[in-house]
């Protein structure tokens, strides 16, 4: 289903600075969509249901998204393409700090979110971001 909103994508909304992003998108424009992403599902559901109890001119959608698994990111990416067609603006908000002892297993996680994670991400809606009429 081709739509035209923009659609946004906010990794990691179910928190923090990405939920406060998506709160200000859908809020800002009721032309905007906020896709709200989370690895967790139960956290994202609770987010989105906690967004649209407020005043909102744009709306919101919910996509479980745990960017450090590739499954994880080609399946979103097929559910965007099936429900937009398209992606007007990714924000690559998911991230991780591990406190603690710098450890191998720990630098390997913070890597798998922070670095590869949104690579692999953009490249997998590279295609999809390129069908926008309104990038940004």
């Amino acid at each position: 289903m081709a739509s035209s909103k923009r659609i946004i994508l906010v990794t990691g909304a179910n928190t923090g600075i990405g939920y406060d992003t998506a709160l200000f998108l859908a809020r800002a424009d009721s032309n905007n969509h906020v896709i709200v992403s989370a690895r967790n599902e139960q956290r994202g559901l609770d987010a989105l249901q906690k967004l649209q109890g407020m005043e909102l001119k744009g709306t919101l959608s919910f996509q479980k998204l745990d960017v450090s698994s590739d499954e994880s990111i080609f399946t979103a990416a097929k559910k965007i393409q099936a429900n937009f067609d398209k992606l007007d603006v990714l924000i690559n908000n998911a991230g991780v700090f591990l406190a603690g002892p710098t450890t191998r297993a720990a630098m390997h996680e913070t890597f798998e979110v922070n670095l590869y994670g949104p690579v692999i991400l953009t490249d997998a809606l590279a295609s999809l971001l390129k069908k926008s009429n309104d990038p940004a």
